[in-house]
């Protein structure tokens, strides 16, 4: 089941979105021990983005989110594929939260993926507010790593939008740090991590990311077939893509 939705929202991204591109000063991470990935929240597509890094670099590792429990009732298979249901405003949900974080964290592959800032909002906002659950969280487990990954979705020359991606570094904290101590440094390390990518995606310059999935250019199917085949009796060579990008 996990194998197939991860197969199916790729190539549902891959039909939406031109590419998917990485800030070309850091890299996917490489999770070691139980983890916790915090990213900011700007759209529905989120959880999408998520998918596609999971099926591509974390496929040996296990993998869990929160989701609202109305929403996990209404489409009950999402539980076969590790979401679990919190409800914001019941104090035993945030009870039970924090239990299924302890069994998630118990295994070594053990991987948490939480939208720290709870509700959708721009990724442009400053400052960054970031629910103090995921601190509450850090401080019962100093044990485990917490990675800031920051999201922007964008248009640039093409049709189909980008997904512009940039990762935080590693951080552990210690339980003898206070909970606003914790939340200040995850807030801090969020909010960089959304400055580098918003100063690089408004260059719109492909040469500041990696791209790390590509789909085919153009404008609509019939009209590229049009295109190619007036450039085909010029002689010229035809490229479906709005404008050259300086790279593969």
């Amino acid at each position: 089941m996990v194998r197939f939705v991860n197969w199916y929202f790729e190539r549902y991204l891959r039909k939406h979105w031109q590419s998917v591109r990485m800030v070309s000063s850091s890299t996917v991470p490489t999770l070691t021990g139980p983890t916790v990935i915090y990213l900011n929240h700007p759209s529905w597509w989120d959880p999408i983005t998520c998918a596609y890094f999971v099926r591509r670099y974390y496929a040996q590792r296990e993998h869990f989110a929160p989701i609202d429990a109305a929403a996990l009732r209404k489409y009950k298979f999402l539980s076969k594929i590790g979401l679990f249901g919190i409800d914001r405003h019941s104090r035993r949900s945030t009870a039970d939260f924090l239990r299924t974080c302890e069994a998630i964290f118990t295994r070594d592959t053990g991987t948490l993926w939480v939208t720290a800032e709870g509700e959708f909002t721009d990724p442009r906002v400053r400052p960054v507010v970031l629910r103090t659950g995921i601190a509450h969280l850090a401080r019962r487990h100093s044990q485990v790593t917490f990675i800031a990954m920051a999201i922007e979705y964008t248009h640039w020359q093409e049709r189909k939008g980008e997904v512009l991606v940039n990762f935080g570094r590693p951080r552990q904290f210690s339980n003898e740090m206070s909970v606003d101590a914790i939340h200040e440094g995850l807030t801090r390390e969020m909010t960089g991590t959304l400055d580098t990518l918003a100063a690089a995606a408004m260059t719109r310059d492909p040469s500041r990311f990696v791209t790390l999935m590509s789909s085919a250019g153009g404008v609509h199917p019939v009209y590229d077939a049009f295109r190619r085949v007036i450039a085909k009796l010029r002689g010229q060579s035809f490229s479906a893509v709005h404008a050259e990008r300086g790279e593969p």
